[in-house]
C-alpha cells in the first residue's frame, strides 16, 4: 500500500530531475554521484521509524537520476557550421514517405571530416532553393537502410535551424533534447553501404518487415498511406493536405497508432485465443493462456509500430492490467499512470517535452480519473454507448486542449464531436482493414490479394475524402498562443469538467475550455505596439505592421513550404496569434510571385 502511494511522487521526482537535466546538462556526473550517495544512506536507514526519511531520500535520488538520464541524452556536440563527413553509424529509426525517407543515425564513428555523435539524415531537402534540393531529390530514390544495421556513407551536414518567429517551435533545442546534433542530406552519388549489424536479431526482422510493408502500402497512394499510418504508425505517406484536414477536424490523433489501436488488437487476440482454447482440455485456465498470448502479440505489435511513446504507455498499462488479472489484484489509476510514466521516461527522457506523449498521458489520465456516470457505468444499447463516448470525448478534450494550444497553437471547437463519429469508424472498421492490408501486401503471390488490397486502399481514400469534407464544413481551429490567464482558466475548467458526471454539463464545460483558450489574451511579446515584425518564412517575405489599433500584413510567404506545407498556416497564423492579432485591417500582396503571395489565401 505504501509503495503504491509513493509511485506518483516517484514519477514527479523523476520528471523534475529530467527538467533540471535539460536546463543544466553539465551536472550529470555530479547528480549521478549524489544519487548513489543518497541510495546508500537510504539502505543504511533500514528501520520502521526512519521510513519517511528513507522514502524522502529515495525520491531525492530519483530526482538526481532524472538529471543524469537527461544530461546523458542532450547533445552537447551539436554542429554549428555546415560540413561534410564520411561516417559509420547504426540506424536506429527510419520513417518512410512517398517522396523519400528519414533516418536517425547513432553510435557514429567519423572516418573523415567532423560529425556529432548522433544525427538525422534526410533524402529530401526541407529548406533552400530548387538547385539545392536537386541532389536530395535524386537521393530520395535510394532504398532506406534497415533499422539495426550499421552503414557507411558520405553526408552533407548542417546545424538544425527552424523558422524563428513568435509562436514558433525551437527545432534545434528539440533535436538536441533527443541527442541529435545535426541534420544531414544523403549524397546521391555516394549512397550508403551496409558494413554490419547491431542489436537484437528479432527486432531487426520486425523493423525490416515494418519498413517493407509501409513502403509497399504507401506506393498504393493516399489510401495506402492511411492504412500504413493506422497499422504501422508510419504517417509519411499521408499527403500534407489530409494531415491538415485531420488537425482541423480534431481527429489527427486517430491517424497515428495510439493506445486505442493497441488495446483493440490485444482484445481481439484475447477473444480469438480464448475461443480456440476454451474447448480443449488443458492444465491451466484457458483465459490465463489467452492473456499470455494477447500480451505476447501486444509486445510484437508495439515493436511493429515503431515503439512510439503512446504505444509504450499503452503497452505498460496493458501489461499491468494483465498482471492484475493474473494476480487477482486491481491496479488503481494513479499508480498505473505513474508506473507507465516512469517506464516511458526511463526509456526516453526527452518524451517529457514532446507533444505526443504529453497529449497521450493527459487524455488517459482524464479518462481514468473522471467521475463515473450517474448510473454507475451500467446500461446498454446505442444511446448509452453514444452518451459514454460523448462524456469520454469531453474529458479528453478538456485535458488536451491546453497542450494543443501550447504545442500546436490551435484550439479546435468541435473535436469532441468528431471523435464520437471517428472512433467507432477507426476502431471497428479501418484498423482491422489496415491490419489485413499489412498481411495482404506481403502476400504478392496469393490469388486475389492484390484486388483486395486495392479495394482496401480505395475505401481508405473514401475515408480521407470524407475527412476533407468534414474539415471544410466545421469552423477552422483558432490559431492561439495562450497566456497564463488562459491556461489557468482552462485548467480550472478541466478540473470542474472531470468532476461533472452528466453528459450535457460536461460538454458545455468542454466547449467553454476551448473558448477560454481561444478568446482570452495571449502572452505579451515585447516591444509593445507600435511595431514592425519581419516574419521568417524561409524563402519569400511576410511583414506585419502593428499600429496602436490596426494591423497591416504585407505578403505571407509561399504556399508550398516544407514540401507542400502552407507558410500562411504554418508560420503566419501562429505568429499572428502570438502577437495578439485577432483581425487584419489591411492585407497587401507586394507582387505576384508565389513565394510572397502563396500563403495569403489561408490567412484570409
Amino acid at each position: 500500500m505504501r509503495l503504491r502511494r509513493c509511485l506518483p511522487w516517484a514519477a514527479v521526482a523523476y520528471a523534475l530531475g529530467i527538467i533540471c537535466g535539460d536546463a543544466f546538462p553539465q551536472l550529470g556526473f555530479i547528480a549521478f554521484c549524489g544519487a548513489l550517495l543518497l541510495l546508500a544512506v537510504a539502505l543504511l536507514l533500514w528501520t520502521e521509524r526512519a521510513l519517511r526519511i528513507r522514502v524522502s531520500l529515495l525520491l531525492a535520488a530519483l530526482l538526481l537520476l532524472g538529471v543524469r538520464a537527461m544530461s546523458q541524452q542532450v547533445a552537447t556536440d551539436a554542429l554549428t557550421t555546415a560540413s561534410e563527413a564520411v561516417i559509420e553509424a547504426r540506424v536506429t529509426t527510419v520513417s518512410t514517405a512517398s517522396s523519400g525517407w528519414r533516418a536517425e543515425l547513432r553510435d557514429i564513428r567519423v572516418l573523415s571530416g567532423h560529425a556529432p555523435g548522433a544525427l538525422q539524415v534526410w533524402t529530401a531537402q526541407r529548406w533552400g532553393t530548387a538547385a539545392e534540393a536537386a541532389p536530395a531529390a535524386a537521393a530520395a530514390t535510394l532504398p532506406a537502410p534497415v533499422v539495426g544495421t550499421r552503414i557507411r556513407t558520405r553526408l552533407s551536414l548542417r546545424p538544425f535551424a527552424g523558422l524563428r518567429n513568435p509562436g514558433g517551435e525551437d527545432i534545434a533545442r528539440r533535436m538536441r533534447r533527443r541527442g541529435l546534433g545535426a541534420a544531414a542530406t544523403l549524397n546521391a552519388k555516394t549512397p550508403w553501404v551496409v558494413v554490419g549489424e547491431a542489436g537484437f536479431a528479432p527486432t531487426r526482422l520486425i523493423a525490416a518487415f515494418r519498413q517493407q510493408s509501409a513502403r509497399r502500402l504507401i506506393e498504393l497512394g493516399p489510401g495506402g498511406g492511411l492504412l500504413a499510418a493506422l497499422a504501422l504508425g508510419e504517417r509519411g505517406g499521408l499527403p500534407q493536405a489530409d494531415r491538415d484536414a485531420a488537425s482541423r477536424g480534431g481527429v489527427a490523433h486517430l491517424l497515428a497508432v495510439s493506445g486505442l489501436h493497441l488495446a483493440l488488437v490485444a482484445g481481439a487476440v484475447f477473444a480469438l485465443a480464448w475461443r480456440v482454447l476454451r474447448g480443449r482440455p488443458a492444465a491451466r485456465d484457458p483465459r490465463v493462456l489467452a492473456l499470455w498470448v494477447a500480451a505476447a502479440v501486444a509486445v510484437v505489435y508495439a515493436l511493429l509500430t515503431g515503439w512510439q511513446a503512446p504505444v509504450q504507455r499503452a503497452l505498460l498499462f496493458l501489461l499491468l492490467l494483465f498482471g492484475g488479472v493474473l494476480g487477482s489484484r486491481v491496479v488503481s489509476p494513479a499508480p498505473q499512470l505513474a508506473l507507465a510514466a516512469l517506464g516511458v521516461l526511463a526509456w526516453d527522457p526527452s518524451a517529457l517535452f514532446e507533444a505526443g506523449p504529453q497529449l497521450s498521458f493527459a487524455a488517459v489520465a482524464a479518462l481514468r480519473l473522471q467521475r463515473a456516470a450517474p448510473d454507475g457505468g451500467g446500461g446498454e444499447g446505442l444511446l448509452f454507448a453514444g452518451r459514454a463516448l460523448l462524456r469520454n470525448s469531453a474529458a479528453a478534450t478538456v485535458a488536451t486542449a491546453p497542450l494543443l494550444a501550447i504545442h500546436l497553437g490551435i484550439a479546435t471547437p468541435l473535436g469532441w464531436f468528431a471523435n464520437v463519429l471517428a472512433i467507432p469508424l477507426v476502431g471497428l472498421l479501418l484498423l482491422p482493414l489496415a491490419l489485413l492490408s499489412v498481411l495482404l501486401v506481403n502476400l504478392d503471390a496469393a490469388p486475389g490479394s492484390l484486388a483486395l488490397l486495392k479495394l482496401a486502399a480505395l475505401f481508405a481514400e473514401w475515408v480521407l475524402a470524407g475527412l476533407r469534407a468534414w474539415s471544410a464544413f466545421v469552423p477552422a481551429p483558432s490559431a492561439v498562443a495562450p497566456g497564463l490567464v488562459a491556461l489557468g482558466v482552462s485548467l480550472l475548467l478541466a478540473f470542474v469538467t472531470l468532476r461533472l458526471a452528466r453528459t450535457v454539463p460536461r460538454l458545455v464545460a468542454a466547449v467553454a475550455t476551448v473558448a477560454a483558450i481561444a478568446l482570452l489574451p495571449a502572452a505579451k511579446i515585447l516591444p509593445e505596439r507600435p511595431r514592425v515584425v519581419f516574419l521568417d518564412v524561409g524563402w519569400g517575405d511576410a511583414v506585419l505592421v502593428q499600429g496602436r489599433s490596426a494591423n497591416l500584413l504585407i505578403d505571407a510567404g509561399g504556399g508550398a513550404l516544407h514540401g507542400g506545407r502552407d507558410a500562411g498556416a504554418r508560420v503566419v497564423l501562429p505568429a499572428l496569434a502570438a502577437l495578439g492579432v485577432k483581425k487584419l485591417d489591411l492585407v497587401v500582396a507586394s507582387h505576384a510571385d508565389r513565394d510572397h503571395r502563396g500563403g495569403l489565401p489561408t490567412v484570409l
